[in-house]
């Protein structure tokens, strides 16, 4: 056994029966890269102590032996911001697509809906019918 296997194995049984690394311990240590560059740029001795209070908390979630507890916490963290990583996706999804699609919601059930900017003869639509594909209501919308 090498001496890298020998350190990989010694890290990987003293991780046994510890929390490791999960969203929350990962927000927290974004979190404190965030505070410790605005104080860098602000000089705030108040970010840098709140930014190593960050990686403080990061470390103590990754190393806890309170598994059951952790996992408590990661979880409300999860309900609370869960949805923001998809809206933040579909966000950039609609950002890069722009050019192609238009993106409308309609008016009865606010469902967002894509439709093509040009038809199938590569020409602008211009103004067109819509049926919602979840509520089946019917209206017109410029392209």
């Amino acid at each position: 056994m090498t001496w890298w296997e020998k350190v990989k194995e010694s890290l990987r049984s003293f991780m046994m029966g510890r929390n490791g690394a999960d969203q929350l311990a990962f927000a927290s240590l974004i979190a404190g890269v965030i505070l410790a560059l605005l104080s860098g740029f602000t000089g705030s001795g108040v970010l840098h102590v709140l930014s190593t209070v960050g990686y403080l908390y990061a470390l103590f979630r990754m190393l806890s032996r309170n598994i059951a507890k952790r996992q408590v916490e990661n979880q409300r963290f999860m309900e609370f911001f869960g949805g923001t990583k998809d809206k933040t996706t579909q966000g950039w999804q609609r950002l890069k697509n722009s050019a192609t699609y238009k993106y409308v919601s309609c008016p009865e059930c606010k469902t967002l809906l894509r439709l093509p900017r040009k038809g199938k003869d590569g020409k602008k639509l211009g103004s067109v019918n819509v049926t919602c594909t979840k509520c089946r209501h019917s209206f017109t919308t410029k392209v």
